[in-house]
């Protein structure tokens, strides 16, 4: 049997917050029925699934995941076109069917945080106070943001959202949530991306080293220009010796990194240090 049942009730019974005692009592089986289930060592006899699918309010095709292929079809469809409207730059039109999106799919952790994400795109805060206007849709995006993380149980998800929602609180001036929300992520050395290098082998620990340099090189560049604009935003000579090191360490990464992506941070860098070179020459 290929269908992955016992996962299902799994995640139905966490999502309802039951536990597999109480599952079991209003089944009349036995816990240790629910956890081979769950654990794929066995599976419900087939004249109970109506009353598994009864107590969880789902219908039997979805408890048996009939129509979970078409569902992740139309999916995947959803976010290539948010992709689609995200690189170019068309956010109204991103916002819209993210709405949509979670409407029809209203559990979906993953759409629900690119709305919260297309919302922060739609406030374009950037460091300045909010006004009425932006402070709505990020109030939105941090009501949505705390909901899946009461609700979803995906560590991979909930780690961006916890990152999203700590601009969030920086955003609107709550900078006390914002630290508190941003001192539950995992310290450096301690997120996947180190352990997993640690730990694979091959061609699969080669892929993930050059992609651990393509986050860090953006990381570091991205660093260096905080300095240039914040620290030293008065002193126009240092903001060139900056500007300069960004460029070179993207340059000398090239190779790790998707090649639009790197044509559009050198654009950047390189418009910074054409400004920095003309208010040299008119001082």
């Amino acid at each position: 049997m290929n269908i992955k049942i016992g996962k299902k009730i799994k995640l139905l019974r966490q999502k309802a917050d039951v536990t597999q005692d109480k599952l079991a009592e209003y089944l009349g089986v036995t816990p240790q029925a629910i956890s081979r289930w769950e654990s794929e060592s066995g599976y419900p006899d087939i004249e109970i699934l109506p009353a598994i699918a009864n107590f969880f309010s789902v219908s039997a095709d979805e408890l048996l995941g009939i129509n979970a292929a078409k569902a992740q079809e139309k999916f995947d469809k959803i976010n290539a076109l948010i992709d689609e409207k995200s690189i170019n730059g068309l956010i109204d039109e991103e916002l819209e069917i993210c709405r949509n999106a979670v409407s029809e799919f209203p559990n979906n952790y993953r759409l629900l945080n690119r709305l919260a994400y297309a919302l922060d795109k739609k406030a374009s805060v950037n460091g300045d106070v909010p006004d009425e206007e932006q402070l709505k849709y990020l109030k939105e995006s941090i009501a949505i943001r705390e909901r899946i993380l009461e609700d979803c149980t995906d560590d991979g998800l909930r780690f961006g959202v916890f990152q999203g929602l700590t601009y969030d609180y920086n955003n609107i001036g709550n900078k006390e949530k914002a630290l508190e929300t941003a001192n539950k992520l995992p310290f450096f050395y301690n997120t996947s991306n180190v352990v997993l290098w640690g730990i694979l082998e091959g061609e699969e620990r080669f892929k993930q080293v050059e992609q651990n340099i393509a986050m860090l090189t953006d990381l570091l560049t991205e660093h260096l220009g905080t300095l240039a604009r914040s620290k030293f935003g008065d002193d126009v000579n240092k903001r060139i010796e900056l500007h300069k090191k960004m460029i070179n360490i993207t340059e000398l990464m090239q190779d790790y990194n998707e090649p639009s992506f790197i044509n559009m941070r050198l654009t950047e860098y390189n418009s910074w240090l054409a400004e920095d070179y003309e208010l040299a020459e008119n001082k």
